[in-house]
């Protein structure tokens, strides 16, 4: 059986449209499966999982790393934003529509 590199990886960046996809991935569909399955490696950051020993094996592996970084960190951000993000929502419609009763009356 091959390992994921090599079902996956190598083809993952071989791919042309490898940047355009990071720029559309949708950072806000992330399941917390896929956060589950990434924490061991997030864990590691501080003994081998990080930037600076990445950099000395591959400048490329140490970007792709900062952004799968500053993505997980993203996530955990975005779970304290988006209830908030709902209120606010939710608060404008009211104020829309005591806007329109206002305009009304």
């Amino acid at each position: 059986m091959r390992d994921s590199w090599e079902e996956g990886g190598k083809g993952i960046l071989n791919n042309m449209d490898f940047m355009s996809n990071l720029k559309a991935f949708e950072r806000d569909q992330i399941s917390e499966e896929t956060m589950e399955l990434l924490e061991p490696l997030l864990n590691a950051k501080e003994e081998w999982f990080n930037i600076p020993l990445a950099q000395k094996a591959s400048v490329a592996a140490s970007g792709i790393l900062a952004w799968s970084l500053a993505i997980a960190e993203y996530h955990l951000k975005s779970k304290i934003v988006k209830p908030k993000r709902i209120f606010l929502a939710i608060q404008e419609g009211k104020l829309a529509v005591a806007q329109k009763e206002l305009g009304i009356a």
